[in-house]
């Protein structure tokens, strides 16, 4: 009968390999005299996944020493078990690849993850991914490799066969491409930069971000011009979750050269006036404004008034001018942003009062009314000037005392020569003073001879003085 022989397995630990194989070596009994193993027995893992396992061993061969000769069959083996099997977790690195990406508000990675050897049979199920930490624009980012799941030649899942490490690498979030543009405004000058334009904007925003403040524009200067540079800014994106993320975003703001700011109405009216005669044109009556200010601007200078010309007359045109106008702030002057209308007005200029008076004047009879004395002038309007001195005469030639009268007064411009004597009421003054005195006159007798005929009678002719 065959001889009883115990095989027995020995306690083996090992790391996961994908197999059942145990580098472990039965223990053999006692063979008979003569005999030899032939071929060493083997052990196996229940299974060759990690955890507690039983070893069983097998395949023991034995042989006659001499003569080589199988002699298994003349043995009872009995192969023992051994629980004091051990699969242990085998290691494995996933290491995330650099990668560089535009912003598009997610975490998503496209580089693919490296995995390192498997063990004999398994091979990947669902390959690794990897994320950024987070979604901003940044170039120090860590991406995080994850999700790697393995099975072996049979389909099961293996992964939790592995100790696996996910190594970390760097990534880069660049700016994702914005645009906002300017656009055309015209606007009537109101002292601001301010534009009701809408600037537009071109672009994708990514995942849930959404624009919270539109963007706005601006004019460079707030006064009148026809190639005012409009300029954008001040968009402001935020994310589902609130967060502003307009960073994340390379928005360029373009700007255009095509604004227009025109002028602001206001309007000057010349106010009617009744002046005496001057000389001048000038007006002491001040326009009246009609309108109001922009904020921030204030009256620089007045307006004035003046007439058409300087002569008497009651159809004058009053035209005003001169209005200016200043930023209250700087002091600069804005008078150019507004389309000031200046509306005239009549005015009339009365005659001047001028008295001309005779002066006191004693002659000789002479048989004529001339006076040698010269009349008094009152003062002129400043820039005239005499022009034709006035005379004055008796009022008969008869000796006596008379009353002088006084005339022929004319008045010039000193400047242009013109007459003015039109713009003047002139007053002539009398005067009770001119005397006539009688004219000295010597009569002689001349020589004469007559024969006596009893007169007086003499036919010389007396010289007369």
């Amino acid at each position: 009968t065959q001889a009883p022989l115990a095989v027995n397995a020995v306690a083996n630990t090992k790391e996961y390999d994908g197999t059942t194989v145990s580098a472990g070596i039965p223990t053999v009994g006692t063979l008979e005299k003569g005999d030899v193993v032939n071929a060493t027995p083997i052990q196996v893992f229940d299974n060759a996944n990690v955890g507690n396992h039983v070893l069983t061993p097998s395949g023991l061969t034995i042989k006659n020493n001499n003569t080589g000769e199988d002699v298994t069959a003349n043995y009872n083996i009995t192969y023992g078990t051994n629980a004091g099997g051990v699969i242990t977790l085998a290691t494995l690195n996933v290491t995330a690849v650099t990668d560089t990406k535009v912003y598009d508000g997610t975490t998503v990675s496209t580089g693919k993850p490296t995995v390192g050897t498997l063990a004999s049979g398994d091979v990947v199920n669902a390959a690794p991914v990897q994320t950024f930490d987070n979604p901003t624009v940044g170039i120090n980012h860590v991406l995080t490799a994850s999700g790697l799941t393995l099975k072996n030649a049979n389909g099961d899942n293996v992964t939790s066969n592995y100790t696996i490490t996910y190594t970390p690498a760097t990534g880069v979030i660049t700016q994702a491409a914005y645009t906002v543009t300017a656009v055309t405004d015209t606007k009537v000058y109101d002292g601001t930069v301010s534009s009701l334009g809408k600037p537009t904007r071109t672009g994708t925003l990514q995942g849930t971000d959404a624009v919270t403040t539109e963007p706005i524009q601006v004019f460079d200067n707030a006064n009148v011009g026809n190639a005012h540079v409009l300029t954008p800014s001040g968009m402001v994106i935020i994310n589902g979750g609130g967060t502003d993320v307009t960073l994340n975003y390379d928005v360029k703001y373009t700007t255009i050269s095509t604004g227009v700011i025109t002028q602001a109405p206001y309007t000057v009216n010349a106010a009617p006036q009744t002046k005496v005669y001057d000389g001048t044109a000038i007006s002491t009556v001040v326009p009246t404004m009609v309108g109001t200010f922009i904020p921030g601007d204030v009256l620089n200078a007045e307006p004035i008034q003046v007439y058409d010309n300087a002569n008497v007359g009651d159809t004058h045109v009053m035209t005003a001018s001169g209005l200016s106008i200043k930023k209250t702030s700087t002091g600069e002057d804005v008078t150019a942003n507004y389309n000031i209308t200046y509306n005239t007005a009549t005015g009339s200029i009365t005659q001047a009062p001028l008295a001309v008076n005779a002066v006191a004047n004693t002659k000789e009879y002479d048989g004529t009314t001339v006076s040698a004395g010269i009349p008094t002038v009152g003062t002129l309007e400043s820039g005239d000037v005499v022009n034709a001195t006035p005379i004055q005469v008796f009022d008969n030639a008869n000796v006596g005392n008379h009353v002088l009268t006084p005339s022929g007064l004319t008045i010039k411009n000193n400047s242009t020569g013109e007459d003015v004597t039109a713009n003047y009421n002139i007053t002539y003054g009398t005067n009770a003073g001119g005397v006539i005195t009688t004219a000295s006159l010597t009569v002689i007798a001349v020589n004469d001879t007559k024969v006596y005929d009893g007169t007086t009678v003499s036919t010389g002719k007396p010289t007369v003085g």
